[in-house]
């Protein structure tokens, strides 16, 4: 029974818990380490948006610095005051968002959340400064002019300036238009929002106006309320599963691929972690097999000589090693993608051939002798809890099964490249001598 053996190992309950333990452990390390990068990387993005917004938000409010000046003394201090607030708050937001690049992790979070109250500060005394600015020039409009106030409507949403009245349907569609803009929706919704602006833009009569809210504005709309609800009642799991997903193919050593943040890419995202968890726990199960053959054949006496990979065009892979055995043969042990590992005896040589007659009858013994080794091979394997999942194929020790390997197929480790190379040198300088002798 002592030529290629072919078989399947699986492993016992406790062992089975105690790697899905320690991939759990690991996993756990590795997510905490990537849950970090995020946020780090989400912190700084925020950090430099916010620092843009506050640099807008400053060119509005020296738009009206010029208009301040010309507000009456009782008004001035209150105005100069709502200014001072605004212009304090935005350096803080400068001085902080300045250190970016010298923040830590927990650094970084802090900065996060002082800037996040000292921006709602500065839009607050922004727009309050504005407002009241805007507040004098209506006073002033009205005051010098009171036909103005026929027919005529302040609004402070915008920059508080006098208007016309507007169409009610007109100035409907503006309000909820700028309001799309505003929502937490997928890039591609907000180009659609940016393309209906433009064409709104053109449009002049009332009718064509009420089609636009009917047939363009009023689905456009659901989408995105509905795309914004969505991603409000799911932001921490999607990005908890991110998390996970990163990690998972940093295990793996596999390219990560972006999934949209939509219904159906939390779906497809949540899939691809379930089968690179299976994957990973697969992959740990056939490493430990791997690991404790290496162990057990260390323990036996065995050497690794040398390996290589195979990789098929069909998808299949396999991992190769070689260790001495017995009088110049090497035992080849081979692991499969699918779990098959099959070990085998031969003899050595630097090139394929098949071995002569003295040497099929000298490998025949040697696989008898690995008869009982492959025994022992498998009672130590079971004590690590690695036992017999299934048995592909036993052969007899017969001549038929003899075999040379061609170790030049391998890489081979330091210590026997040196054996054989010292090895030609001596059999070469051998067959100088023998030259010189005839």
């Amino acid at each position: 029974m002592s030529g290629p053996k072919s078989s399947r190992y699986t492993l016992t309950a406790e062992q089975l818990r105690r790697i899905h333990e320690e991939q759990e452990r690991l996993r756990k390390e590795l997510e905490e380490k990537a849950r970090k990068e995020r946020e780090n990387r989400e912190a700084r993005e925020y950090l430099v948006d916010v620092r843009s917004r506050v640099s807008r938000f400053i060119d509005v409010v020296r738009s009206y610095e010029s208009k301040a000046q010309s507000i009456n003394e009782n008004s001035s201090f209150e105005v100069q005051t709502q200014l001072q607030q605004f212009y304090s708050k935005a350096q803080q937001v400068d001085s902080i968002c300045q250190l970016i690049p010298e923040y830590n992790h927990t650094e970084l979070m802090r900065a996060r959340r002082m800037a996040e109250q000292l921006l709602s500060a500065v839009v607050t005394d922004g727009e309050a400064f504005i407002s009241s600015i805007n507040e004098w020039i209506l006073q002033q409009k009205i005051h010098f002019d009171e036909k103005i106030s026929e027919g005529m409507k302040v609004s402070f949403a915008s920059v508080g300036l006098v208007e016309e009245k507007k169409d009610p349907i007109r100035m409907r569609i503006e309000t909820e238009l700028e309001e799309l803009l505003l929502l937490d929706v997928s890039e591609d919704l907000i180009i659609e929002v940016k393309r209906a602006v433009e064409q709104f833009k053109s449009i002049e009569d009332t009718n064509t106006c009420s089609n636009f809210m009917a047939i363009t504005l009023e689905p456009l709309r659901k989408r995105c309320i509905s795309e914004a609800r969505f991603r409000e009642a799911n932001a921490e799991r999607y990005r908890e599963t991110c998390v996970r997903y990163s990690t998972l193919c940093t295990q793996l050593d596999e390219k990560e691929i972006h999934f949209e943040f939509s219904p159906e890419g939390l779906k497809a995202l949540e899939k691809a972690v379930s089968d690179c968890e299976q994957r990973a726990q697969k992959d740990a199960e056939q490493k430990y097999i791997s690991d404790s053959i290496d162990e057990v054949m260390l323990e036996m006496g065995y050497q690794v000589i040398g390996r290589r990979s195979v990789h098929k065009k069909t998808g299949r892979s396999f991992k190769s090693k070689l260790l001495t055995y017995e009088d110049g043969t090497v035992v080849n042990v081979t692991e499969s993608s699918n779990g098959q590992i099959t070990m085998e005896i031969g003899g050595m040589d630097d090139r394929d051939r098949l071995p002569d007659a003295n040497e099929r009858v000298s490998l025949q013994k040697t696989m008898e002798m690995f008869c009982g080794d492959f025994k022992e091979i498998e009672r130590r394997l079971s004590e690590r809890g690695v036992v017999l999942d299934s048995r592909l194929s036993m052969a007899p020790p017969e001549e038929a099964y003899a075999q040379i390997i061609n170790y030049t197929d391998y890489e081979l480790v330091d210590d026997f490249q040196t054996v054989i190379t010292k090895k030609k040198k001596t059999v070469h300088s051998q067959k100088k001598r023998q030259l010189r002798n005839d």
